[in-house]
């Protein structure tokens, strides 16, 4: 087995090696992907291709994605299998942490036969979801798959395939009680260059697509604290399962959504940063915001060239409790946002630059004015983290528009928590930057 380095290696050359056709520059529509690398290896048993797929989600959230796909066996004698394996940019940080490889960590999803009917099964300690799908053809409609309803409520996926000279055509459509996930593409004669590969097994691609954005917004708010208002238990409990008990892996913990108290208790004054009964020996509160798993991670969403939708949850990561009381119309942010263009290193606005940012009011937004469904709300009043805890902090738009001089090309979330060091522990302010990852993007056109 390769080791975690290994790996990181091997996909770091796949990156940069040269591909037999041209790379397109240019980004996929939403609900599109395509291949920009692809490629097969020297494998110990059965055959490997591993490349990096340009998909964007149905919300407008375009990502680069390295993966690799193993195929041993055949349909005809029964013992086919083929793996996907997906590499968030998560992964290269958490499972190493975690004392895991990438491949036990990260998306996977296996593919089996039994019969005609295929038998695909996802599972994530990163996405903390374990599921299956049995999908069985239509006999009249060639090219037409749909999963078999199991016993227990589940969503429903449908595949269509084509084939045209080669050329191998997949969309996906994987319908919840409240959405549908989409992903259409195509890989090319000249790409697969006579992989024997079943269409089913091609697809797999792009439903790894699908399943990232299901496992991103279906579990969402069933991943909060049960007392949380916007707490809502997952219809599909039962058939979509947590890889995970009480949110650790070994003795690493990456969130333990519902809290686990510790700290000091309900001494309120005590943990409230700025009130004179302020203790931080003893509520060494620490925030930051979520990564782990995928459905608290920070969401960047494509409304139009002018305007971004954002989903940012807060995490309190230290070994006490915090809860803020406060005047929160004077009080500093909380959370302060901006974009921040692919491969540069400073957003186009920060906390201390508003007075001077040539972009006017737009390009930025604090939590302290934040609003939601058109009203303006305390953000005060969701500081109330246990050690360990999970609250969204934000849920908003943000505006950027082509009239406010802001260069056309791809971006990024920049997130700065705390930005005015108010709230946290003295001392536990290194964590507090980010952006909603180096391989995820917008395209903001003028």
């Amino acid at each position: 087995m390769l080791t975690t380095l290994t790996r990181i290696a091997l996909l770091g050359a796949l990156m940069y090696a040269p591909t037999a056709f041209a790379q397109r520059d240019d980004d996929p529509d939403n609900g599109q992907s395509w291949l920009t690398k692809f490629a097969e290896h020297d494998a110990r048993d059965g055959r490997l291709w591993a490349g990096t797929l340009r998909a964007t989600d149905d919300f407008g959230a375009t990502h680069d994605r390295d993966f690799r796909l193993t195929a041993s066996g055949s349909i005809a004698r029964g013992d086919r299998k083929v793996v996907l394996n997906r590499y968030e940019p998560e992964c290269f940080e958490f499972a190493p942490a975690a004392r895991l490889s990438l491949d036990d960590y990260c998306d996977q999803l296996t593919l089996t036969w039994q019969g005609e009917d295929a038998t695909i099964a996802f599972s994530s300690l990163d996405a903390n979801r374990r599921y299956s799908f049995t999908l069985r053809a239509d006999p009249r409609s060639p090219g037409e798959w749909t999963s078999m309803t199991p016993t227990v409520p589940a969503p429903t996926l449908r595949l269509s395939s084509g084939n045209s000279n080669g050329d191998v055509s997949y969309r996906w459509e994987l319908g919840t009680r409240e959405a549908t996930y989409r992903q259409a593409g195509e890989v090319t004669a000249s790409q697969l260059r006579g992989a024997d590969l079943h269409p089913v097994e091609i697809g797999l691609l792009g439903l790894g697509e699908v399943l990232l954005t299901f496992n991103r917004y279906a579990f969402e708010r069933s991943l909060l604290p049960r007392n949380h208002p916007d707490y809502e238990p997952t219809p599909y409990s039962a058939w979509a399962s947590e890889t995970t008990e009480g949110g650790c892996i070994f003795n690493v913990c990456f969130g333990n959504l519902g809290g686990n108290g510790g700290g000091a208790g309900n001494n309120y004054n005590a943990c409230s940063p700025g009130h004179p009964n302020y203790n931080p020996a003893n509520c060494p509160h620490d925030l930051t915001f979520a990564r782990w798993p995928v459905g608290v991670r920070p969401k960047l969403e494509k409304l139009s060239n002018s305007q971004v939708r954002v989903r940012v949850y807060l995490k309190n990561v230290g070994t006490g409790d915090v809860y803020v009381e406060s005047n929160w119309l004077s009080d500093p942010s909380i959370a302060f946002f901006s974009l921040i263009r692919l491969g540069a290193g400073s957003p186009l606005v920060s906390a201390t630059s508003i007075a001077s940012s040539p972009y006017g009011e737009q390009c930025y937004s604090e939590s302290s004015r934040l609003e939601q469904d058109g009203e303006v709300i305390n953000p005060f009043e969701l500081i109330d983290l246990k050690a360990g805890e999970v609250k969204p902090i934000s849920r908003f738009e943000m505006t950027c528009g082509q009239n406010s001089t802001r260069p056309a090309g791809r971006y990024r979330l920049y997130i700065h928590v705390d930005p005015f060091d108010a709230y946290d522990t003295p001392g536990l302010s290194g964590n507090n930057v980010g952006n909603s990852g180096p391989f995820d993007w917008v395209h903001l056109r003028n």
